[in-house]
């Protein structure tokens, strides 16, 4: 089976414990990106996971090759997100 490359769209609390169990997941996902509107959180995530980060889940869609996306976000964020 080939691997699915996924991005998490929201670092916050809740998707600390997606990005933790993702890497134990290897054989059947690669982190391949992490999106947040605020730009520290997705900073440190993507530092500490080695991949790219994005603030704009837009601009994350047209670069990166994703099969799967793990959507951790509020309903407040989603709607400051489509503006």
């Amino acid at each position: 089976m080939s691997m699915l490359n996924i991005a998490v769209v929201g670092t916050g609390g809740r998707a600390q414990s997606h990005l933790a169990t993702i890497p134990k997941l290897k054989d059947i996902y690669q982190l391949t990106a992490v999106c947040d509107i605020n730009a520290e959180r997705a900073r440190r995530a993507s530092e500490r996971f080695g991949v790219k980060g994005y603030t704009n889940v837009e601009q994350m869609f047209d670069i990166e090759p994703l099969l799967k996306t793990s959507r951790l976000t509020t309903v407040l964020a989603d709607i400051k997100t489509l503006r």
